[in-house]
C-alpha cells in the first residue's frame, strides 16, 4: 500500500468514528441509552472494528517511523494480536 492510501484510510476511519461518537453523545444528551436495541449493538461492534483498523493504521505509521527495521515486524504483529484480543473481548461483552 502507498502512503497516500494509508492517509486516506486513516481519514475515512476517523470520520466514521466521529459520526458514531456524535450519535452516542446526542443520545446520551437526550437521556436515551444508546445500546438497547440489536441494531445499536451491531453498530457498536462495527465501530469497534473501525476503531481497530484506525488504531492499526496509526500505530503502523508510528512504528515504521520510529522503530528500527529489525523490530518492526515483531512489534506490528504484537500490536495486531493485542487489537484482535481487545476486539474479541468487546464483541463478547456486547453479545452477553
Amino acid at each position: 500500500m502507498t502512503g497516500l492510501l494509508y492517509h486516506r484510510l486513516i481519514k475515512l476511519t476517523a470520520k466514521v468514528n466521529l459520526l458514531y461518537l456524535v450519535y452516542v453523545m446526542i443520545s446520551l444528551f437526550f437521556g436515551k441509552f444508546p445500546f438497547i436495541y440489536t441494531w445499536q449493538k451491531i453498530a457498536l461492534v462495527l465501530f469497534m472494528i473501525n476503531m481497530s483498523i484506525h488504531a492499526r493504521l496509526g500505530l503502523w505509521a508510528v512504528i515504521t517511523d520510529y522503530i528500527p527495521e529489525k523490530s518492526q515486524s515483531l512489534i506490528l504483529r504484537l500490536v495486531e494480536i493485542y487489537l484482535l484480543l481487545i476486539l474479541i473481548w468487546v464483541v463478547i461483552l456486547i453479545c452477553l
